[in-house]
């Protein structure tokens, strides 16, 4: 947590300057700046579902994990980003990211804490 928090403010710190590595028209740089302030403080959320999600599908349970990423994706980030651009436009479409890595987190903390987590684990021979 503190490589992610120290990672995450050095990306606020210096967004101009490493988006300028990639970008070169002002207008442009600009706007990323604006998404990325908008997601990347919930890059490390991302990375707990993963986590999570990587820990239960290398134990060989695929199906749960699975669904619930595309659950988060199809059931939250699309139908979120579609009612946030009606009203905010381009930064709705990007809200919704934090949105359903957010879910997503939950989805999988879920399942983990709640069902996987009992289950007997068995070597895969």
């Amino acid at each position: 947590y503190v490589v992610e928090g120290v990672l995450v403010t050095l990306g606020y710190l210096l967004s101009f300057d490493l988006i300028s590595l990639f970008i070169q028209q002002p207008q442009t740089v600009a706007i990323a700046h604006s998404l990325l302030s908008i997601t990347l403080w919930s890059y490390p959320i991302y990375g707990n579902a993963r986590v999570l999600a990587g820990t239960m599908l290398a134990s060989g349970a695929v199906l749960w994990p699975t669904l619930l990423s595309i659950l988060s994706i199809w059931g939250v980030e699309v139908p979120v980003a579609w009612l946030l651009m009606q009203r905010l436009g381009l930064d709705g479409i990007w809200i919704a990211y934090p949105v359903a890595f957010f879910a997503n987190l939950l989805f999988q903390s879920t399942y983990y804490f709640v069902f996987w987590k009992k289950r007997r684990i068995q070597a895969l021979v």
